[in-house]
């Protein structure tokens, strides 16, 4: 047992050195938007509680992993370094709770019960050094995901321990871990992020494969309640609120590219596509940028939905009838499906995101090893040393996976380059192309010429939503530069329609609002291309309150307002305004309108909403609502 604890200290000094080339990366993709708040607080604009309490992400704000990054901040400001050095001790210290789980679960297993140590030693080291997890790791936001993929294990693990006690016969101590155990790491999980919530189907699924009750027997009553309380009675509700109030799932999709039948169906594919990158990882097919995946419309279009749907039903009954041969495949199966069952099912997500594997690839590699095992068995009489073979086996993947994580790591130190790798693979992904141009016209000079073939690009691809982006990327370069903007552009942007409002979306039309409202900008004026933005709007009648309408709204009146449509202006920021304390903007620029148009009455109304929400700690915010004090002063001394 000593030997096999100096290799897993082996293990986890050798992950963290392979790790070490990616620290000095920077911030990337949506990083900036989830800090921004943590960057408020840096500089004095709010205080702590607004970090942890309002964040937006998520039903629940995830406020623990808002803290763990509060705390980073306190310590060392917003260094990205530190960031992502927490992210990796925190990586490796999930490492070992994954090692303690795997050790138990080797023990129940009747085909991997001869070896346990070796086993969980194997795949722990596997999952530490995989490099697919290096998109979770050193993308900073994705410890998120990384503290609920903790807090879940720790609910298995306690789950684990308790249920063996059952088996042993002590009741009491077993009840203490399963249900306070459990239900306090589950909740933990999901105030980190959503997917902790799945814990408790995790501990269904070694419930069925590992704790079957005897012929003529039943499971404990204690382990019927806990099914019964945590997964029949929340599965009931959710399916009751899934036939009873269907838009409750359905309403995110209205801004989506696909439908809910279009993402059920291109998931069949895209897990398979996890599969392969987890099982034969090929360092240019993992990338950050995978938002050009190709949706399934129907179950041959692409013809492979189908063959992975029929794939994925054959794995399932495959799984099921080697549950007593191969319980280490029917576990990981079951383990890995879990792990994907919130973000690869009927929530209106992205289609497709590296860093979802974090958890589901311990079951892959279990499933794997299980049925590596029972071959291994089987084939013993026929081979002269077959423990041999099997550790030279993996100790020559174990050096691949280094090799290859250390590369991968490497390639994190730099968004340029992670960017300009993913250009190769994947050269129609939106995300991809704007990252690049945004490169290269941060530049000193900047390269227009570079920048405009990325946006240039997207006018060829199918959706019309890219299309303009790429339309506006290029006025909006035009307009900085100073030179002609392609007619081409022009046209897409006054004729095409837009099939979604997302983030990418609303990105391009800031970038070409702060364009005219800082240039001299001929190709387009601000009144034209706030009448645009409203169109935009009126194409897809979404949610008012949906922060993509609301915040396209404040971008129009901008432009109304430098127009000198000031009655405009104020039209479309009154649409925008719904007294929320990231609308603080709006607030103010509706007191400077109000104040313009003379409407007193709304001027104070607005002056007195923003003085609750702006941060007792926003020194510049109160300075903005002292300038328009004298105004309703006036106003009061006339009353």
């Amino acid at each position: 047992m000593r030997h096999r604890s100096g290799w897993l200290l082996v293990a986890i000094v050798t992950t963290g050195l392979i790790y070490l080339p990616g620290l000095s990366g920077e911030f990337i993709y949506d990083d900036s938007t989830n800090f921004e708040a943590l960057s408020d607080w840096v500089e004095g604009q709010i205080g702590w509680q607004a970090v942890i309490l309002e964040h937006t992400a998520g039903p629940f704000g995830r406020p623990l992993a808002m803290l763990t990054f509060l705390s980073n901040a306190a310590l060392t400001g917003m260094n990205p370094f530190w960031f992502k050095f927490t992210n990796l001790i925190l990586h490796l210290l999930i490492g070992l709770v994954v090692y303690q789980v795997l050790l138990r679960l080797s023990r129940l297993d009747q085909l991997l019960s001869r070896s346990p140590e070796t086993t969980a030693l194997l795949l722990t080291s596997v999952w530490l050094m995989h490099p697919m997890l290096v998109g979770t790791v050193l993308y900073v936001v994705q410890r998120m995901a990384m503290l609920s993929v903790l807090f879940m294990l720790l609910a298995l693990l306690a789950y684990l321990v308790g249920r063996q006690r059952i088996e042993n016969g002590s009741t009491r101590s077993s009840a203490c871990w399963i249900f306070i155990g459990v239900p306090v790491f589950t909740l933990l999980g999901a105030l980190s992020k959503e997917n902790g919530l799945l814990a408790p189907l995790l501990c269904a699924v070694v419930e069925w494969v590992y704790f079957r009750p005897g012929s003529g027997r039943r499971r404990p009553a204690l382990v019927r309640a806990f099914l019964w309380i945590s997964i029949a009675l929340p599965a009931a509700a959710g399916l009751a609120l899934l036939l009873l109030r269907p838009e409750f799932f359905l309403q995110g999709f209205d801004n989506r590219a696909f439908s809910m039948s279009e993402r059920l169906l291109t998931q069949g594919r895209v897990l398979f596509d996890y599969i392969g990158n987890l099982l034969l990882p090929i360092g240019p097919s993992m990338s950050l940028f995978r938002d050009d995946y190709t949706i399934s419309t129907g179950l041959f279009s692409p013809w492979t939905t189908a063959v992975a749907l029929l794939g994925w039903t054959s794995i399932l009954g495959l799984a099921i009838w080697l549950r007593d041969r191969i319980p280490a495949f029917t576990a990981g199966v079951g383990i890995f499906l879990v792990g994907h069952a919130m973000e690869s099912s009927l929530l209106p997500l992205m289609l497709y995101f590296e860093h979802r594997n974090y958890l589901p690839a311990i079951g892959a590699f279990l499933a794997v090893f299980g049925l590596l095992s029972w071959s291994l068995q089987r084939l013993q009489g026929k081979m002269t040393n077959p423990a041999l073979l099997a550790r030279t086996t993996f100790g020559a993947v174990l050096v691949v996976l280094a090799a290859a994580t250390f590369a991968r790591a490497s390639l994190w130190s730099s968004n340029a380059a992670i960017l300009r790798q993913s250009l190769d693979q994947y050269p129609d992904a939106l995300a991809m192309r704007l990252g690049l141009a945004e490169l290269e016209m941060n530049r000193i000079p900047p390269n227009l010429t570079a920048a405009q073939a990325h946006y240039r690009h997207l006018l060829d691809l199918e959706r019309p939503s890219v299309r303009l982006i790429g339309a506006m990327g290029l006025v909006a370069s035009s307009c900085y530069a100073g030179v002609p903007t392609e007619q081409t552009a022009l046209d897409t942007l006054q004729t095409e329609r837009p099939d979604t409002l997302e983030s990418d979306f609303l990105g391009a039309i800031t970038a070409l609002t702060n364009s005219i409202l800082n240039s001299d900008c001929a190709a387009i004026g601000p009144e034209e291309l706030a009448e645009r933005i409203t169109r935009f709007i009126d194409d897809r009648p979404l949610d008012p309150n949906s922060p993509f309408i609301w915040q396209l709204r404040y971008r129009a009146a901008q432009l109304f307002e430098h127009a000198g449509k000031i009655d405009l202006a104020a039209e479309q920021a009154r649409l925008a305004w719904h007294g929320q304390r990231d609308q603080v903007a709006v607030g103010v620029m509706l007191m400077r309108l109000s104040l313009a148009l003379g409407d007193a009455e709304e001027l104070t109304r607005i002056h007195a909403t923003l003085s609750k929400l702006i941060d007792a700690n926003d020194d510049y915010g109160h300075s903005l609502l002292q300038e328009y004090r004298p105004h309703l002063m006036k106003r009061n001394t006339r009353k």
